[in-house]
């Protein structure tokens, strides 16, 4: 990988940090969309998707880029 390049990764929703960046919609297991492609995870939505995550409520692999 060239450095300065970014990379799109599948980490587990308990090991989100804080300005990654979602690469991927984030939508629940019923279909219901949650968070879109190209946020930066702040605090707060991290939270939210670990607790969702601790639920069943979203897949535990979410596509980030790094």
């Amino acid at each position: 990988m060239k450095e300065g390049k970014e990379q799109i990764v599948s980490v587990h929703f308990e090991e989100l940090k804080e300005g990654m960046v979602v690469a991927k919609n984030i939508c629940a297991k019923n279909g219901a969309f949650l968070v879109p492609s190209g946020t930066a995870l702040k605090k707060h939505s991290i939270s939210a998707l670990r607790r969702l995550g601790q639920g069943k409520v979203i897949d535990e692999q979410i596509h980030v880029t790094i």
